[in-house]
């Protein structure tokens, strides 16, 4: 009952508190121009940046009211966001795990160098201005390590001179709530923009439908097991134009939080973890500086330094009043990317890339003697773009270096370097106005992280110093169409990987634990197929969706593989949206995610399957008004209307039913 007045409260508050938030005036707000990694830009001669990149826009984050960037799936084609079994949200993007991914925010990484990922639930969606998504890494200026794509979140920034400042309120049935403070500001050559969030959430629901015999689940109890969450952030940047050819940015963003970690419900020995303290602090500066009015030659730089730390506490039972083992981790990296663009014509340009960070990790278990570890990695490349009438080319190649000074305990492997070079080729031909063909291919790799080669994990893995780099082929091939209300886009794909690093348990003979250990795997082949729509039927209606279809095989040691790990045959979403003129508008999603597979060995065939599953969301939302200069804005979303029970990996159920309202105001 508590929870029905909890939410009839929200929505009183909503219909009569006149605050409102949505879409920020086009004209007035844009994207954070030196937060975007492309310089110059090739787009400049023509690149063929549009047939391999999408972009998931303000006004689209806007109305899918994220808590946090955990959420974006719903607008992501061929990727799935799932929770693993530390807790953390990892994107998944045509069938690449998050370790091969490149997670940038305003240019900078985001991407912990130990393990070369991010918990995208740690990052608020308020300051975000869009996202940028390359589905075959198809640029140098990503750097190393980005094998199967990358992603970069850009910020708003103002336009125009003036003032804004946008608030938004949500929450949900799960007692889940957050609050969003952004204020921005641009004085002739000055602009900044300041932003707080915090997030409280309870837990999140466990489907109605749900099986009886998850382990480590109370089926009786309101919430996910150990699935509560706090988070505080702030965000602070500036920027001053010191002449019309030199501009500086820099900027502050503070993360800070505590969450549990829900616990595989399908085996018994799952971990019962919490982070007590987790911490992150990003300082990055842009900047970039025109050698002549002309633009012809442009120097762009990024620079930041980070600052992380986080300690795991890891209990005796689902009731985590009894600590077992603590893990503390601090990690410091300081990074820079130098790139610098050249106009050789009117259609033909380079550019010239430098990138490299300096990381250094200690871990401590149980107050032991820290385990310091240490590394260095660097790529310097060169990039052509050519535009010939109808054809557009671009074509790069680059150098990858990556050295361990420090490894822990096995000082045997101190000092260990090993190199690679990455390659990439696009085409872009215009068929018509409307029309045209596109073809990507690209070469990266991918050096094992400290974690995966040095860390025990708290025992949970048998540690493997041997690993070796990930190598990949990434090819595309398609079609894409546009009129005024028409977007089509029709492509295949083929990826092709070696030495993928994956999981394997021991057996008792090789070691008597029955630890994991990681190992490369041989070969893995992904191929499929993806399409994509945007069509605006009538002004009052306008359809998008995505559907991708992938087909996962690989080869271990001789051995043919049947399955990869959690890749899914068939992902797929749909919106569909009406808006009325009084205001009113109604939106309907889909999201789909077809059968995938894990190893386990105590299957027949070695793999056990995860069933597919589509879940449908409902929102309704309100314009309570706009006028010049303001905007308010209403919404009742509903998640996962039907409660589908649901997983994205074995043991760790997606959550059910979720009901959520909001509220916010711009001017």
């Amino acid at each position: 009952m508590l929870k029905y007045k909890s939410l009839f409260f929200l929505l009183h508050f909503i219909l009569f508190a006149n605050l409102n938030a949505a879409e920020i005036e086009s004209d007035s707000l844009r994207i954070y121009r030196l937060g975007d990694i492309n310089v110059g830009s090739t787009r400049h001669v023509g690149s063929v940046v549009n047939s391999t990149i999408n972009e998931i826009k303000f006004f689209e984050l806007q109305r899918s009211d994220l808590f946090s960037l955990a959420e974006i799936q719903r607008q992501l084609p061929s990727a799935r966001i799932r929770t693993n079994s530390r807790g953390e949200a990892m994107l998944f993007l045509r069938g690449a795990g998050e370790r091969q991914l490149g997670l940038f925010f305003d240019g900078v990484p985001l991407n912990l160098p130990w393990d070369n990922r991010f918990d995208l639930s740690m990052l608020p969606a308020g300051i975000i201005g869009n996202i940028f998504v390359n589905q075959n890494a198809n640029s140098i200026m990503f750097g190393p390590n980005v094998l199967g794509g990358a992603v970069n979140v850009s910020t708003i920034e103002r336009h125009t001179d003036g003032y804004g400042v946008n608030a938004k309120l949500q929450g949900a049935n799960s007692e889940t709530y957050s609050f969003d403070l952004t204020h921005d500001a641009r004085i002739g050559k000055f602009n900044y923009i300041s932003n707080i969030s915090y997030l409280n959430s309870n837990g999140s629901f466990l489907s109605g439908n749900a099986p009886e015999e998850l382990l480590h689940q109370d089926m009786d109890a309101k919430f996910r097991t150990n699935t509560d969450q706090k988070r505080m952030s702030g965000y602070l940047r500036g920027e001053y134009q010191f002449s019309p050819l030199t501009v500086v940015g820099v900027s502050l963003l503070y993360l800070t939080g505590e969450k549990g970690v829900a616990p595989e419900s399908h085996i018994e020995n799952a971990r019962f973890w919490r982070y007590p303290e987790w911490r992150r602090m990003l300082i990055s500066s842009n900047f970039e500086h025109k050698f002549s009015e002309s633009g012809n030659s442009i120097l762009r730089g990024t620079l930041w330094f980070d600052d992380f730390s986080q300690q795991i506490n890891t209990y005796t039972s689902t009731r985590f009043d009894s600590v077992k083992s603590e893990q503390h981790d601090k990690d410091n990296t300081i990074g820079a990317r130098l790139a610098f663009f050249q106009k050789l014509t009117e259609n033909q340009s380079l550019n010239f890339v430098v990138n490299g960070f300096q990381t250094k990790h200690e871990e401590i278990i149980d107050e032991k003697t820290p385990d310091n570890f240490a590394q260095i990695t660097m790529n310097v490349g060169i990039e052509y773009n050519i535009a010939m009438n109808k054809l557009k080319i671009a074509v790069g190649a680059a150098f990858d270096y990556n050295e361990t000074p420090e490894t822990g305990l096995f000082t045997e492997y101190s000092g260990l370097s090993s190199s690679d070079y990455a390659a990439f080729l696009n085409l872009n031909y215009d068929l018509t106005n409307e029309m045209m063909l596109f073809a990507n291919l690209s070469r990266r790799t991918r050096f094992p992280t400290m974690r995966e080669s040095f860390s025990g994990a708290l025992n949970r893995f048998k540690v493997n110093p041997e690993l070796l780099p990930e190598s990949g082929i990434l090819t595309e091939l398609g079609f894409g169409y546009s009129i005024s209300d028409v977007t089509l886009k029709l492509s295949g794909f083929a990826n092709f990987y070696e030495n993928l690093i994956s999981q394997v348990t021991l057996s008792a003979q090789e070691d008597e634990l029955r630890r994991r250990m990681r190992v490369n795997v041989g070969e893995a082949d992904i191929v499929g197929t993806e399409f994509g729509l945007d069509w605006a039927v009538s002004s009052n209606i306008k359809l998008s969706g995505f559907l991708t279809y992938m087909k996962a095989k690989g080869e271990n040691n001789g051995k043919e593989l049947e399955h990869l790990d959690n890749k899914p045959e068939l992902l797929g979403g749909l919106s569909a949206i009406y808006t009325h003129n009084f205001g009113i508008s109604l939106m309907i999603e889909s999201e789909s995610t077809g059968n995938q597979y894990e190893a386990d060995n105590s299957e027949e065939s070695g793999f056990a399957k995860v069933d597919g599953s589509t879940i449908f969301n409902l929102r309704i939302a309100y314009n309570l008004f706009k006028l010049t200069g303001y905007v308010a804005d209403i919404y009742v979303r509903a998640n996962n209307l039907f409660d589908t029970y649901r997983v994205y990996q074995r043991g760790l159920p997606e959550p059910g039913r979720t009901i959520q309202a909001g509220i916010s105001f711009s001017l």
